[in-house]
């Protein structure tokens, strides 16, 4: 059974015809916890995702603020990408950066990433 949010979003989508959409910005980091910790949590996510009206943004493996140091850092996000890839059969095209942290640097950084 899914928890309630996920019950509620369900039932919107489907009320909506699929015009109902949502997206998730989820770490690297919490992804690796739900598996070990908590798979019923992330079956929801897989329920979620198999209805096509559900995104996983692109973003860091950890929630960090490390870009402000290296900008190279940005590229946890492909070890992040990999995961969702590899859980939700999903390629994000949108980089949500952490803290919504946003300069030139940086996108031409995920230019390449994202469509």
């Amino acid at each position: 059974m899914l928890p309630a949010g996920e019950r509620v979003l369900l039932k919107l989508i489907n009320q909506h015809q699929g015009r109902f959409k949502v997206a998730y910005s989820l770490t690297g980091v919490l992804l690796e916890q739900l598996q070990m910790y908590a798979p019923e949590v992330l079956s929801t996510f897989h329920a979620l995702a198999e209805t096509g009206c559900v995104e996983f943004l692109r973003r860091t493996y950890y929630h960090s603020l490390s870009f402000l140091y290296s900008p190279r850092s940005s590229s946890s996000s492909q070890e992040a990408c990999r995961t969702i890839e590899g859980l939700f059969s999903q390629t994000p095209t949108v980089f949500r950066n952490t803290e919504l942290i946003y300069n030139n640097e940086l996108a031409l950084l995920v230019e390449p990433w994202v469509l």
